[in-house]
């Protein structure tokens, strides 16, 4: 079915505002990088794709995420010079990194498609880094960084979609799915002036995100941590599957980070493309008595762990001035998401960060006991100078904290992707309660419950996005 290339003007309203008809092929909800992909493989495909995006821009979580993807057997990897690793062995570190409570079936597609779907999306014209990024959850190396980081990706994916002769609605928010006879059979949304559009489609994609925006659907035990993801992340997708039967799985479950600084009442800034890189140059981390707590260098999720057994749930990343111009070194400045005036902005509010050339100082601004710092400080240069940390049995021991100014950052509990959502076919077509397929409806990325069971694995939830997106595509198309 060919969509209309102007829409016909069906229905005055009462008041006046006009219902708009139009169709496709495929209609892609969602203008993330899940949703993105989705719509250039569908197009790939042969199909006629509209994509619809509620917010005026494209990106979604996408847009301000890590920039990181991890994905076994690219050609990166290769290029990188990285041996040894398979899909197989991708697929083990996903279980476990889930704790054994991953949907399988979609861990495999992920582990077993993630090198040829970054290929693909390289030759789309996205640009990655050539040097690996090093997290411990990950036994080879396997993650690399967008160049450019979140715009520069989706400016390349929306110059690709544009290419491949997708159309693109902005400020258009689909309200609600079209079911007739128990098939999905199109979307009605809503454009920026409050007029409908009903648009008709053999197949229908979700790739609407998650719904950590929506402070209602958090689990309870969660609502003390902060929130750094986007704006629209409101369940938009959730919702409207529930409302034609589709079953939800995994809705208690959200990945929760440390590496946080709160910006602004329960917002949070992620630190962790600035936090893991400090440690490696010798940072630590301590409570507020001014104790370390564990071995800085280990995993997230035992980062995380620890954070919540903390006075206040967070914990401080102390390091001087030398560990500061080896991250600027690197580009990062002090956090990947920040600019250098808003880094200044927030050492400038009490409690964030703190720059002083007076450790106690910095220590009593954090609400840090001074001395207790002081005694850790010393008993860690020591271990430095030794070569043993006879406390945590940390290997990295790069360097002493000993060159003013010294800098302590906040690193508080975040959350921003929930791991709950529709349950879904390994060629994403989601499944009702009773687990069978809802004719004509498909769904891609965070939308999508238990790909990554309890926790989420450094650079896979980008991963999950671009495989399911393009598998959604695909299989939509085809249909």
């Amino acid at each position: 079915m060919k969509r209309t290339l102007v829409a016909l003007l069906l229905v005055l309203s009462l008041a006046g505002s006009a219902v708009f008809a139009a169709s496709a092929d495929v209609v892609v909800v969602g203008g993330g990088g899940a949703g993105l992909l989705a719509a250039i493989a569908a197009a790939e495909e042969g199909a006629d794709v509209v994509l619809l995006e509620k917010m005026p821009f494209l990106g979604g979580a996408t847009l301000i995420c890590g920039a990181v993807t991890t994905a076994a057997g690219s050609r990166l990897q290769a290029q990188a010079g990285i041996e040894g690793d398979s899909a197989e062995i991708f697929f083990l570190d996903l279980m476990k990194g889930g704790e054994y409570t991953n949907d399988a079936r979609l861990t495999w597609l992920m582990a077993k498609q993630g090198g040829a779907v970054m290929d693909w999306m390289e030759d789309l014209g996205v640009a990655f880094g050539p040097e690996p990024v090093k997290w411990a959850e990950h036994r080879i190396d396997r993650s690399f960084r967008w160049t450019g980081g979140g715009s520069a990706l989706i400016k390349s994916l929306n110059e690709a979609a544009a290419a491949k002769g997708v159309e693109v609605l902005l400020n258009t928010r689909a309200k609600r799915l079209v079911q007739e006879n128990g098939r999905i059979t199109g979307v009605v949304a809503v454009d920026k002036g409050g007029s409908e559009q009903v648009i008709s489609a053999d197949a229908v994609i979700l790739a609407t995100g998650g719904f950590g925006a929506d402070m209602d659907m958090w689990p309870e035990s969660l609502q003390s941590v902060l929130y750094y993801g986007p704006v629209s992340s409101t369940g938009d997708g959730h919702k409207m599957a529930a409302e034609v039967g589709a079953d939800l799985t995994f809705m208690d479950k959200m990945k929760v980070y440390p590496h946080g600084v709160e910006i602004a009442p329960g917002r949070a800034q992620l630190t962790t493309i600035a936090s893991v890189p400090l440690v490696g140059f010798g940072a630590i981390l301590v409570n507020s008595n001014g104790e370390r707590v564990i071995d800085e260098s280990v995993d997230i999720v035992s980062l995380k762990k620890k954070t919540l057994e903390q006075p206040g749930t967070q914990l401080f990343i102390v390091f001087d001035s030398a560990m500061k111009a080896k991250l600027d070194e690197m580009g990062l400045t002090m956090v990947f998401n920040f600019t250098d005036d808003q880094i200044e902005e927030l050492i400038a509010q009490p409690g964030r960060i703190a720059r002083h050339d007076d450790l106690a100082a910095a220590a009593a601004e954090m609400g840090i006991d001074p001395a207790g710092l002081a005694a850790t400080i010393e008993q860690y240069n020591q271990a430095v100078a030794a070569g043993n940390d006879p406390v945590f049995g940390r290997k990295n021991l790069s360097a002493p904290i000993l060159q003013p100014p010294y800098y302590v950052m906040e690193q508080k509990l975040r959350t921003a992707t929930s791991l709950g959502g529709v349950r879904v076919t390994t060629d994403m077509r989601v499944l009702d309660e009773e687990g069978q397929v809802i004719p004509g409806l498909w769904a891609a990325g965070e939308i999508i419950g238990a790909a990554h069971g309890n926790e989420s694995m450094p650079g896979v939830a980008t991963l999950w996005a671009f495989v399911s997106g393009k598998a959604a595509g695909v299989s939509a198309a085809a249909k």
